[in-house]
């Protein structure tokens, strides 16, 4: 069987754990937040402060159920694009 496919099989292939951006623009942002956040969080109470982790918590949630839809579309496209590949490839 195939290596990759033996890899999806057992959970082995997780491309949010795996794709990071290389961007410099994407760890400023990151960067940013950090700082962002350590600032709301010195000036809230402690029970404000766990709300605010809740909601980042839901925040991440939403980003990953986001980023697995984009990761399927973008698996689909190629696919379909492939499929098209071959089949054009096969009649001419």
């Amino acid at each position: 069987m195939n290596a990759v496919l033996k890899s999806i099989f057992h959970n082995g292939i997780s491309p949010s754990e795996e794709i990071v951006p290389k961007d410099p623009e994407y760890r400023a942002v990151n960067r940013k937040i950090g700082e962002e956040e350590r600032y709301f969080v010195q000036k809230l109470p402690p029970e404000d402060e766990e709300r605010l982790e809740g909601l980042e918590n839901l925040m991440s949630e939403s980003a990953s159920l986001y980023a697995c839809e984009c990761f399927a579309y973008g698996f689909r496209l190629g696919a379909s694009l492939a499929g098209e590949f071959i089949h054009a490839k096969n009649s001419g």
